[in-house]
């Protein structure tokens, strides 16, 4: 919360928060300069309850928006999920990636098997011609 006093008649600013009905208020008093930053809520805590008065010089109420009595209530929503978490699921990475290793092994397989029987394992032939047992002229 910050406050913008273009007059400058406001000298101190009270806030004063609280994140359910029944917990004490968190009061802070700063000049007119400063700001306020409202601490992240408990567990389960959505529902903001507030109030500001702003003082000039000799103490004197300048505004005010709610009091303790009967604050300004607005109702937070649930954090926006973190860009860095959100690609930080592997899942879809792990499933690519075994996809890719299973079509390597498949591809690896039928582009490096002998296509004839070579009991040496020396030998690597494409295609070759028979007439009966042996090789054709």
């Amino acid at each position: 919360m910050t406050l913008s006093d273009p007059t400058h008649i406001v000298q101190t600013l009270e806030v004063g928060y609280r994140w359910s009905a029944t917990s004490p208020y968190t009061v802070t008093k700063l000049s007119a300069t400063g700001a306020v930053d409202v601490l992240e809520p408990a567990a389960g805590g959505l529902r903001l309850e507030q109030y500001v008065v702003a003082l000039d010089k000799r103490s004197s109420v300048i505004f005010m928006e709610g009091t303790s009595a009967t604050p300004i209530v607005r109702f937070a929503t649930a954090k926006a999920p973190d860009a860095l978490a959100a690609k930080a699921n592997v899942t879809p990475w792990l499933i690519g990636g075994g996809v890719a290793a299973a079509a390597l092994a498949v591809g690896g397989f039928f582009l490096l098997r002998p296509t004839t029987f070579d009991p040496s394992g020396r030998v690597r032939t494409s295609f070759s011609a028979q007439c009966g047992g042996s090789a054709c002229n």
